[in-house]
C-alpha cells in the first residue's frame, strides 16, 4: 500500500568494490598510508629532492597522485565511485597547493595543480585497462597461496596423527 504523495523510487547500484578481494581492508589501510604520504611530502619544510633536471617537482606531483587514484581504482570498480575518488583527488591537489602557499616556506604554483590532475586523469584511464587487476593477481599469487599452503600442511599434520603415524602438535 502506498501512501499518496510519497514517491518512491528504487535504484539499482553498481558495485563499488572487486568482488574477488579478499583484503579489501587492507589494500584500503595501504591506500590511505599513502594518502598521509602524499600529504606529508607536500607539506613538509624541506621535501626530497628529486634529481637536478627542470621539471623534475611535476613528474613527482604527477607520479604520486597516478599512484593513489590507481590504488584505488583498483579498489573500487564503480564508476561513480572511481569518479567521485577522482575528483576527490583533484580537490586534495588544489588544497595541498594552497596550503603550501600559506606555509611560508613552499611555493604556490599553477603547474602543480595541472601535474595532479594529469596523474589523476592518467589513473583512470588505466583502471579501465587489466592493469586494475594487480591487487587480485597479488592476493591470488602471493597472499592466498601461503595460507593455502599453511592449510593444506595442518590438514595433512591432522591426517598423520588420525591415522596413527605419530603424535603431532598443531599450533
Amino acid at each position: 500500500m502506498m501512501k499518496e504523495g510519497v514517491i518512491l523510487v528504487r535504484c539499482e547500484k553498481e558495485p563499488a568494490l572487486l568482488n574477488d578481494l579478499r583484503f579489501p581492508n587492507l589494500w584500503l589501510a595501504i591506500g590511505f598510508l599513502l594518502i598521509m604520504f602524499v600529504i606529508v611530502v607536500s607539506l613538509m619544510p624541506n621535501p626530497p629532492h628529486m634529481g637536478q633536471f627542470r621539471g623534475n617537482d611535476k613528474l613527482g606531483h604527477f607520479a604520486a597522485y597516478i599512484a593513489i587514484t590507481f590504488w584505488f581504482g583498483q579498489i573500487y570498480t564503480g564508476n561513480r565511485a572511481r569518479w567521485a575518488m577522482a575528483l576527490a583527488f583533484v580537490i586534495l591537489g588544489i588544497s595541498l597547493e594552497y596550503l603550501q602557499r600559506l606555509s611560508g616556506y613552499r611555493t604556490f604554483e599553477y603547474a602543480d595543480m595541472g601535474a595532479n590532475a594529469t596523474g589523476v586523469l592518467c589513473a583512470l584511464l588505466l583502471a579501465q585497462t587489466p592493469l586494475s587487476r594487480c591487487l587480485a593477481v597479488v592476493e591470488r599469487s602471493v597472499l592466498l597461496s601461503s595460507r593455502q599452503d599453511r592449510t593444506e600442511n595442518d590438514l595433512s599434520a591432522r591426517w598423520a596423527a588420525d591415522r596413527g603415524k605419530g603424535a603431532i602438535t598443531l599450533r
